[in-house]
């Protein structure tokens, strides 16, 4: 089984996938695969190029990534969410050297630097630039060529990896950081062959919908009908479709599966719907 994550080596999609099949896979016959960028995992899902991926899907701060709900709504035909996990994310302040003094450009992916943006105001001032990376790892990576008023945002491993500096251990504007990952395959039967899911775990439901344009009460409708089958949504989200202004799709959550005569009733109440996956939902996975 190949398994897709963002790379390269050292990131924390690297740490975060080894700690799931440590946990879930039922062999030790699984090849990980550094990607590039979420798009290329997704894609390479997508075509049978890799039998999974583990994606970044949303973090404490920074909120969903808005790459990976999109493509599995609107990209996509095959590929679906079939496990998903949270891993608590410490980002480490790198350099060549061990002090603070000096740094004028800091490196690393755009959510990293989001989520710990006002800790290094706080430490750095507020005249330091940042500059983003195609992921974590790669922004380590990148200071092997750059001078010293460049430090990075990445994972411990990562600088070990590239025998850099660890200035600050745990930087971020959230002590308790964690990221949702999602495990996802274009093959429907990918988790039962490889992976041991105990068969009491809790399960949870992703849909896309879109509503009828210009009908009022339209989203409270779809709230209701949830309410009244005893259905706990615990998200929902709107994105745009990127056909016209003013266009959304929601994005919701909800606990358990969904019953086929209720579904039916949702995809009568929609123009748009789409089921991204029903899936075990193996809650905080830690080393």
């Amino acid at each position: 089984m190949r398994i897709g994550y963002l790379g390269p080596v050292g990131t924390h999609s690297q740490s975060a996938t080894e700690c799931f099949l440590s946990k879930y896979s039922q062999s030790a016959s699984g090849l990980t695969v550094p990607m590039d960028t979420l798009s290329h995992i997704i894609q390479a899902v997508e075509e049978n190029a890799l039998d999974m991926g583990c994606i970044p899907a949303e973090n404490a701060l920074e909120g969903s990534v808005a790459e990976v709900l999109d493509s599995l709504a609107l990209n996509l035909e095959k590929t679906h969410i079939i496990a998903e996990f949270i891993r608590p994310i410490q980002h480490a302040l790198i350099r060549h050297d061990k002090f603070l003094k000096g740094i004028a450009y800091i490196h690393s992916h755009p959510q990293a630097i989001g989520q710990c943006r006002e800790a290094l105001y706080t430490l750095l001032g507020k005249d330091v630039k940042f500059i983003p990376a195609s992921s974590t790892s790669e922004a380590v990576k990148a200071l092997l060529s750059l001078d010293e008023t460049h430090a990075a945002l990445g994972s411990t491993k990562a600088a070990e990896h590239y025998g850099l500096e660890i200035l600050v251990e745990n930087i971020g504007n959230l002590d308790q950081n964690a990221t949702r990952f999602f495990i996802i395959s274009a093959h429907e039967t990918a988790g039962s062959d490889f992976l041991i899911i105990p068969s009491q775990t809790p399960v949870k439901t992703s849909l896309c919908i879109g509503l009828f344009k210009n009908k009022p009460g339209a989203l409270l409708e779809i709230l209701t009908l949830l309410a009244e089958h005893h259905l706990n949504m615990s998200k929902i989200e709107s994105r745009p479709t990127k056909k016209s202004l003013g266009d959304y799709l929601f994005y919701l959550d909800i606990e358990g599966s969904i019953p086929p005569p209720v579904e039916t009733l949702l995809q009568q109440k929609t123009q748009f719907y789409k089921c991204l996956g029903v899936y075990p939902v193996l809650g905080m996975l830690n080393d």
